[in-house]
């Protein structure tokens, strides 16, 4: 009798869908938080003139990732650009952008500048879609550019 009492519950609770005492309130994720990124970068030199040719890199201070792999250069006016969609998310507290001469003489010669996130304007643009998605987000950087 005991037997098929034990059978019998095992089969009703199999039935209601009880599979073992592990009871989840929450169901468990796996993935990366990542976000949209627009970077503005401009660069000057100390009197406000646009400085060609200086190769500007965005990358989470003290860590490695792919966005150092992301180098842009500036254009006549200064500037330089980059849309990043849906990437791996860096803290915009770690956030770093680093402004290089690599061009030598050509356009004159100055120091390299790296701005962290005191110097950043870091606008959230856009709310996330979802547990893992942390939005939009605008980086404008300007750097003023001394001569060496």
């Amino acid at each position: 009798m005991k037997h098929w009492i034990h059978h019998l519950f095992s089969a009703i609770l199999g039935m209601l869908g009880f599979s073992s005492c592990v009871f989840l309130p929450h169901r468990v994720e796996y993935g990366t938080p990542y976000a949209t990124f627009k970077l503005n970068a401009e660069a000057t030199d100390e009197e406000g003139n646009p400085v060609e040719g200086i190769r500007v890199v965005v990358a989470p201070k003290g860590e490695e990732s792919d966005w150092e792999n992301d180098t842009l250069y500036t254009d006549k006016a200064g500037k330089a650009g980059l849309q990043r969609l849906k990437y791996t998310w860096p803290s915009t507290d770690q956030m770093k952008v680093v402004f290089d001469d690599v061009d030598g003489a050509e356009h004159g010669s100055f120091e390299s500048t790296t701005l962290y996130k005191n110097g950043l304007d870091i606008q959230k643009t856009g709310e996330g879609s979802g547990n893992w998605d942390q939005g939009s987000f605008t980086i404008t950087a300007k750097a003023k550019l001394k001569k060496k």
